[in-house]
């Protein structure tokens, strides 16, 4: 057990919601999700295994919307990459600025780049053996490049049942 800031202990618990948006960077809500409570302030925060693998579902999600990207979801491509504005542009023949406008909302991706961005995010998860082949490719992920323009505002995404409850 681990103890927390205000003197209490934190102990397993499974969090019914968990506001997920501070590690996104938009709105995403966890739901059904293995956590530590706080026995006495009530804090509580999913565990190390399940923000990891809400990382790689939320960027599952992403790659599989069918509108063009939005400046807050290929930052978080960019950052599950591990990577700067200029690392990222010069990876994808492209300038720093270039992305910092994607990324700020001041210019829209391009239909190319967006499948450029989605593929390297795709292969970042595969080499790590998050995903397989299978879940990228089954529901079109990387199927078309998107020529739909992206969402006014990013919807709230709501990642259910993340790892499986102990028996």
């Amino acid at each position: 057990m681990h103890g927390c800031q205000r003197g209490g202990r934190l102990r397993e618990a499974r969090l019914d919601r968990f506001d997920f948006s501070a590690y996104a960077g938009f709105p995403v809500t966890l739901a059904d999700v293995p956590g530590l409570r706080c026995d006495r302030c009530g804090y509580a925060t999913p565990t190390g295994k399940a923000i990891s693998a809400a990382t790689v579902q939320v960027a599952l999600r992403i790659l599989k919307q069918p509108a063009r990207l939005r400046g807050v979801h290929a930052r978080y491509l960019r950052k599950l990459l591990e990577v700067s504005q200029g690392d990222l542009a010069a990876r994808m023949g492209t300038h720093r600025t270039t992305v910092n406008r994607w990324e700020n909302e001041t210019a829209p991706i391009s239909k190319e780049n967006d499948f450029i961005l989605r593929t390297l995010a795709a292969f970042h998860l595969m080499e790590e053996g998050s995903v397989g082949l299978a879940d990228l490719l089954g529901d079109g992920a990387l199927a078309a490049v998107r020529s739909r323009a992206p969402a006014k505002r990013p919807p709230r995404l709501v990642i259910e049942r993340l790892l499986a409850r102990r028996g």
